[in-house]
């Protein structure tokens, strides 16, 4: 048990080490990445939703390898563009429409695999 945990110790320093030496670049070595900091100041804000919609929140979210904040976040987001006063681009419209052709995919394998 003892060596178990001087292996596992060992890897860990050896992981700290490694992650210290390239934490500045973008890419860091051994699949680690530098998470880059928000560019625009942001709040929490709470939102109360139904039990059930959760639920199904939350399998559209693990389907999409996502936290479910993290979609909420992105969806308010997506909308908040959509509805904006400034008309978008062709590259921005046509980004939109993959974006919900992928949504669309990812619901129905969920709904397919159920």
């Amino acid at each position: 048990m003892a060596s178990k945990m001087s292996d596992r110790a060992d890897v860990l320093r050896r992981e700290a080490e490694l992650f210290e030496k390239h934490k500045d670049q973008k890419k860091l070595a051994g699949g680690y990445r530098a998470i880059p900091r928000a560019q625009d100041p942001s709040q929490v804000y709470s939102v109360r939703i139904p039990v059930d919609q959760l639920s199904k929140l939350k399998k559209m979210a693990k389907a999409r390898g996502l936290q479910p904040s993290a979609m909420m976040r992105a969806w308010v987001l997506e909308r908040l563009n959509i509805e904006g006063e400034e008309p978008a681009d062709v590259a921005t419209i046509a980004q939109e429409l993959f974006d919900a052709a992928s949504r669309l995919r990812a619901v129905t394998k969920t709904a397919n695999d159920s």
